[in-house]
């Protein structure tokens, strides 16, 4: 049930909203805000309520980014680090459901929630400096990404 919400989410948001800097600044406070809880967790505090709902906006919201960064010709590489963490949150949604691999979740989730101010940090300063002068919509390949493997395999002769 949770895929299929995060699913829905990620349609509907991802498509349909715009992405800027401000979303980016934003998208960084809320990592660092989950990283607290994350880090709180693994000292054997409980998670918020919230924890779930913060995830997968933290999720969605970087869906958003990875299309903003690309639709505006930004760096390949931002744009799949975008993606790839969005796809991370929402695995380790479903894993810290179980108690037995929530710890594991847990320590994933906190070391990317660490990495992702530098990430939004860079995505400002690319936006900033140099988005715009790649070719907008170029299909970027993201190591791993099978949406790529399949337009690759497709389009050529």
């Amino acid at each position: 049930m949770k895929r299929l919400l995060v699913a829905i989410a990620l349609f509907g948001s991802a498509s349909g909203a715009s992405a800027n800097p401000d979303l980016a600044q934003e998208w960084s406070h809320a990592a660092s805000d989950l990283y607290v809880e994350t880090v709180h967790a693994l000292e054997g505090g409980e998670l918020p309520a919230s924890y779930e709902d913060s995830l997968v906006r933290f999720s969605v919201n970087a869906a958003r980014l990875s299309t903003w960064v690309e639709k505006s010709g930004g760096p390949g590489d931002l744009g799949c680090i975008f993606r790839g963490m969005s796809r991370e949150a929402e695995d380790q949604l479903f894993s810290i459901g179980s108690e037995a691999t929530k710890a594991v979740a847990l320590r994933r989730l906190a070391t990317m929630f660490y990495d992702a101010e530098k990430v939004a940090l860079a995505a400002m300063h690319a936006n900033a400096t140099s988005l715009g002068h790649q070719r907008a919509g170029a299909p970027t390949a993201c190591v791993g990404s099978p949406e790529i493997a399949v337009q690759y395999l497709t389009e050529q002769p």
